[in-house]
């Protein structure tokens, strides 16, 4: 795993090089750290940091979902006739079009990302003085449950 990420890692320092004028809208999310990490291996950490932090945060998003979806078989089965309405034919190519018409699995994604969230804490600031297990915590603090 590590030597085909590094290889990817790798090409993005080279075709970084290659260019005269760096335009930083137009680079990714790993090449902005490879442009502004003068030390190569460092960059390099910091992008396989970044790869595997999203493997890992993807990964349990799809786990969450699709364990939602196994554990609600009505909402099962309106996002699979959903699916079925908008893609009759399974070689349909999905595009942006018929993602947006997929409300229910959108609204359904956002659900569970709202439930189970994929991040170690969620952070939230309170609107009005709160009092949690006998605390009283003031409008404004930045709790992360």
């Amino acid at each position: 795993f590590v030597e085909v990420c590094t290889k990817y890692i790798e090409e993005a320092m080279v075709r970084l090089q290659a260019k005269q004028h760096v335009n930083e809208s137009e680079l990714s999310l790993i090449e902005r750290i490879l442009a502004k990490e003068p030390n190569p291996k460092t960059a390099t950490i910091l992008a396989l940091d970044l790869i595997l932090v999203g493997i890992d945060t993807i990964s349990m998003a799809v786990c969450s979902i699709l364990y939602q979806l196994a554990t609600r078989p009505e909402q099962q089965e309106k996002l699979h006739q959903e699916l079925k309405r908008l893609m009759p034919d399974p070689d349909t190519p999905l595009n942006v079009k018929l993602l947006d018409e997929m409300v229910f699995l959108k609204s359904f994604v956002k659900e569970v990302f709202r439930v189970y969230s994929t991040v170690i804490g969620n952070g939230r600031t309170l609107q009005k003085d709160t009092v949690i297990m006998d605390y009283n915590i003031p409008k404004g603090t930045q709790v992360v449950f």
